[in-house]
């Protein structure tokens, strides 16, 4: 197997027909870097302009047809992604000698099961009637969003709360499904029988009892008052780097723009890289002052390289950006 060569599924589209998906997999690496590893991916094909969000869960079946925990990659394969004419995946899913290894038992009759779930996340309008007693029929109108300061409360007041999160001797009260629908690895925790699901509680390692209040904030709010001060710290949290990189991205700035973009390329956080890019090849002269572009230049003069490269591949003239020199 040659390393970089994928193959291809067929494509398999919506009952509407708007969307369309292939699986890719690369049997010896998508890149040099993974050789020796199969790479596995969901690519979306085509959808509408707006993209789409999506919850994925890819998968390898034992022999017996069971889906695989034991090892790697695919114990915390569910994620919730929001795709435009993008991919998603792992270039390391598993290492071709677990696959060949027969105690470990993937393969029957030489072959090599993957899986593949996909669930449409649709958004909720939410609408409330008032009735204007000189009207002659109720007004319906589109109620303003409170949902973020509710889920505030609910979350300062542990009301309903059904299970512990526990991380350096400290305890959070917190409820299963907020954590599974808008985390992977929660996501994965309650699934169906695990000891986390039965018992209720998630005892987590390796963590500050602070960082994990930020990322429970966010995961209830959307918001993380603390982001940027603690972003190296919750980022690097690697199962949980969608959540983070949503809040690091929605906050962008002119200050934060380059240790976004270093940030970004340390922990593969490519739409965050992606965007810092953007902003910085836009605003390169205010970027410039910040004393995150000297550490860029000082430490990481590789993305200086991949500034350029996003400038030259825009698809529009570089109509009032600034010269990075």
């Amino acid at each position: 197997d040659v390393n970089g060569v994928p193959i291809m599924s067929s494509t398999i589209s919506n009952p509407s027909g708007d969307l369309q998906w292939c699986l890719q997999l690369f049997p010896n690496g998508v890149e040099p870097d993974y050789e020796s590893y199969l790479s596995f991916y969901l690519v979306l094909v085509s959808a509408p302009d707006r993209g789409v969000r999506v919850s994925c869960k890819l998968a390898m079946l034992n022999a017996e047809g069971q889906e695989e925990f034991s090892l790697g990659k695919f114990t915390l394969s569910m994620i919730v992604y929001y795709f435009n004419n993008d991919k998603l995946g792992f270039p390391d899913f598993v290492h071709r000698s677990d696959i060949l290894d027969d105690d470990l038992g993937f393969l029957k009759d030489d072959t090599l099961t993957l899986t593949c779930e996909v669930s449409l996340i649709v958004g909720l309008l939410q609408f409330t009637v008032e009735i204007d007693p000189d009207a002659s029929t109720p007004q319906v109108k589109k109620q303003e969003p409170n949902m973020a300061e509710e889920l505030r409360e609910l979350w300062n007041t542990s009301l309903h709360s059904d299970c512990i999160l526990s991380v350096a001797g400290q305890e959070f009260k917190a409820h299963k499904a907020i954590l599974a629908a808008r985390c992977p690895v929660f996501h994965s925790m309650f699934m169906n029988n695990t000891k986390e699901n039965q018992t209720g509680r998630v005892d987590i390692k390796d963590m500050e009892a602070d960082i994990l209040e930020e990322m429970i904030t966010y995961i209830y709010t959307g918001t993380s008052p603390n982001v940027h001060q603690m972003a190296s710290k919750l980022i690097a949290a690697a199962d949980m780097v969608l959540i983070c990189e949503d809040a690091l991205c929605s906050r962008l700035d002119v200050a934060s723009a380059a240790e976004n973009l270093i940030l970004g390329d340390l922990y593969r956080a490519r739409h965050l890289k992606q965007d810092a890019l953007t902003f910085i090849n836009f605003n390169a002269e205010a970027v410039m002052k910040t004393n995150g572009w000297m550490i860029l230049t000082q430490d990481h003069p590789n993305l200086i390289v991949d500034l350029y490269s996003s400038l030259a591949e825009a698809s529009e003239p570089p109509v009032k950006r600034q010269r990075l020199f």
